[in-house]
């Protein structure tokens, strides 16, 4: 099943004009990576991603990636299960479901904190010993997330049907997270912004507000309602 007629049809969502490019590049890409503004719905849209490839791939691993814990837990896997579908591939008799993370048979999906789950002085670990034909990543603010964690991606995509999707505010004008963006190395990146001023799932007042109380061309303005990096 494609991904669109998914998230309308078993998961029952109406994705916004912003979901729906994303929809559409997750669909027909390998890599895709959202620079976003507060409140456009991105981990609605990665925990649509991660029900899809999971309902719909044969021996689907899918990371969840998340730089703390608080959104793994608050966040990530909040949000997982506010989206789970209502098919009865998906309901809970048939998955195995324990904190953060969720398996049946060869299928599985887990949680992934960067702080709290991984010693930092090996980052790569993160995302190491992930094989397979069938990968998923998905990173929730990947501003946060040393680029060390992201050097196993090139194996990891080593086959026609991983993928990974990036999604987050871009908080430095540094980093992996904004290379994908602006680097010309970093071409193969299938690009998108989602602003929250042009997004139906924001409230017209929030722009206006940012704006008025931190100025347009405040950095704080450019990240969490732009999807812009900061000027600095």
């Amino acid at each position: 099943m494609e991904l669109l007629n998914y998230v309308t049809d078993i998961i029952g969502a109406t994705p916004s004009s912003q979901q729906l490019k994303g929809i559409e590049a997750v669909t027909e890409n390998k890599k895709v990576t959202i620079r976003s503004g507060h409140g456009t719905g991105k981990d609605a849209f990665l925990s649509w991603v991660a029900w899809w490839y999971l309902s719909s791939k044969v021996n689907a691993k899918i990371v969840y990636l998340t730089p703390t814990a608080g959104l793994k837990t608050g966040v990530a896997w909040t949000e997982l299960l506010k989206w789970k579908p209502l098919s009865t591939f998906c309901m809970e008799s048939n998955y195995s479901f324990r904190v953060n993370s969720l398996s049946k048979y060869d299928h599985w999906l887990k949680c992934v904190a960067v702080s709290d789950d991984y010693s930092p002085e090996y980052p790569e670990l993160i995302l190491s010993g992930i094989t397979g034909d069938r990968n998923l990543i998905l990173v929730s603010e990947p501003s946060l997330i040393s680029a060390a964690v992201f050097r196993p991606l090139r194996s990891i995509l080593g086959n026609p049907e991983s993928k990974v999707v990036l999604a987050g505010n871009i908080l430095e004008n540094k980093g992996f997270f904004y290379a994908t963006h602006f680097n010309d190395e970093e071409e193969e990146w299938t690009k998108l912004q989602w602003n929250s001023m042009e997004s139906s799932l924001v409230v017209k007042e929030f722009s206006v507000n940012a704006a008025a109380t931190y100025g347009l061309d405040s950095d704080i303005y450019r990240t969490r309602v732009e999807g812009n990096p900061p000027c600095l």
